[in-house]
Parts: structure tokens; C-alpha cells; sequence
């Protein structure tokens, strides 16, 4: 599904997104609401608008928008966070000579989502307790660092599947952003059965990082872009968690 956000300029954006909803940063699955397509998208919106860039988005698993960045399939892709392997395949905004988190999208957090009365515990550095392993979702960052400090479950589970293996006592815990968590957790019903651990597994930026061929043809436009992301999010901020029912 092709989602076209016209603004009469010459120069365009190609633009791959994860084909799940999450709300609020991303909604709909096989098509995205106009009106309310969700917060991320909007703060592009907005910001190409600044700039005066063509954006057109479309929606693939998460580890074929990265091929496709890699590959030059798509200029560019959201919402990645920042590691230094990243940098083959993508360029993110920096500032003197270091990851600029004042130009990203969001800031966020990914607690653990257990069962309640779980022994899991965690305290920032390492786990203990751990029966099954824990997950996130595939090709994340935190899958990948679940995986390097050997606690990562077996096989790959999306985020439904994921926490109702949690509720059911089947898997440790489940890594995946707050808000995003806490709407699946009440969409599937299990406010009472899942809770998360007091230490977020990790906090981190959201990024809209652009292929290396896009950003060596259109350096100005991809560092016009990043600032304007700025000051749109400093500035709709609250007004697009207002619209989205973010609580605090």
C-alpha cells in the first residue's frame, strides 16, 4: 500500500515503514488512515512540508525495510534506533561527529512486560530468574541485544503472540516500547495478568536515517529535514499526544 503525501515539489522521499499498527506512532495495517495515520507519520508530514519534499510512504515487515534501504529500494526509513553497525546501510543526523538526538523522532523507552508475580528481575545490567528467555521483535534492537546477553527465547514472536506467551507463563518477558506495549496489553485483554519490571530494558532515540546514495545526492535536503523534524516535534509535541490519548 502506497501512501502519498503530496507538497508539489519537484524532489521526493521514498519511504518504507514497519506494515504493523502501532499505536499511537504508526496505525492500520493494509491501509493507513488519512486522518489519523498516527504520530510518527505525522511529524514527517509536517516536517517535509517545511521543506518542501514529495514523501511517499509504503509499508513492509520491518527487516525488508531495512534491505530495501540497504539496497536503495527506498531513500530512507522509520523508526530506527542508532548502532554503530547501523551505519553500513544508513545515515543518521549528527552533529559534531556524533549522533544527533536532538533531530530524532521520538524518545523512548522499552520496558519488560511480564507475568505478574514472575521471579524475572532486572537491574539495568543483567537478569536473573530467567526460565524460557524473553523476546522482541525481529530485526529490533532489542531482539539483538537480548540475543548477545543470551536471553532470548527461541524462534521469533511478534508482539500479540509474544505477550500472551508471557501471560500464559510460557516466556520471561516481552521487550517492545512502552506505548505501544501498554495498547496491546489492553487490546488483548491482559491489564490484570502482565505487568513490567521497574527498569526499563532500554531508553533510546527514534530515527528517520536515508540511504547512503540518497544522502550523497541530497545531503542538503536530508540535514534540512532532520532539523525541521526538530523543531515540528518541539513544537506538535503535545498537541499530537493530545489527539493520540498518550498518558503520561
Amino acid at each position: 500500500m502506497l501512501f502519498w503525501v503530496p507538497f508539489g515539489s519537484a524532489e521526493s522521499l521514498r519511504v518504507c515503514y514497519e506494515n504493523q499498527s502501532y499505536p499511537p506512532f504508526l496505525l492500520g495495517v493494509e491501509t493507513t488512515p488519512q486522518d489519523n495515520p498516527g504520530i510518527l507519520l505525522e511529524l514527517i508530514q509536517m516536517a517535509a512540508a517545511e521543506v518542501s519534499v514529495d514523501v511517499q510512504f509504503y509499508r513492509r515487515p520491518w527487516k525488508r525495510c531495512i534491505a530495501d534501504l540497504e539496497y536503495g529500494k527506498s531513500d530512507a526509513l522509520f523508526a530506527a534506533i542508532w548502532k554503530a553497525d547501523r551505519e553500513k546501510w544508513a545515515v543518521f543526523p549528527k552533529a559534531d561527529g556524533r549522533v544527533d538526538s536532538s533531530r530524532s523522532l521520538w524518545h523512548v523507552q522499552y520496558p519488560i512486560f511480564v507475568k505478574r508475580g514472575t521471579a524475572l528481575t532486572f537491574d539495568g545490567v543483567n537478569f536473573a530468574g530467567i526460565k524460557f528467555g524473553l523476546s522482541a521483535p525481529i530485526g529490533y534492537v532489542a531482539n539483538d541485544k537480548l540475543s548477545e546477553m543470551a536471553a532470548l527465547a527461541p524462534g521469533s514472536h511478534d508482539i500479540e503472540n509474544g505477550l500472551k506467551l508471557v501471560s500464559l507463563g510460557r516466556m520471561d518477558g516481552y521487550v517492545v516500547e512502552t506505548y505501544i506495549g501498554r495498547s496491546t496489553v489492553s487490546t488483548l485483554g491482559l491489564n490484570d495478568s502482565i505487568t513490567v519490571l521497574p527498569v526499563p530494558f532500554l531508553e533510546a532515540d527514534w530515527f528517520l536515517p536515508v540511504s547512503h546514495n540518497y544522502y550523497q545526492q541530497h545531503q542538503e535536503t536530508a540535514e534540512a529535514l532532520w532539523s525541521a523534524l526538530a523543531r515540528v516535534r518541539r513544537d506538535s509535541a503535545n498537541a499530537l499526544k493530545n489527539k493520540y490519548a498518550v498518558a503520561p
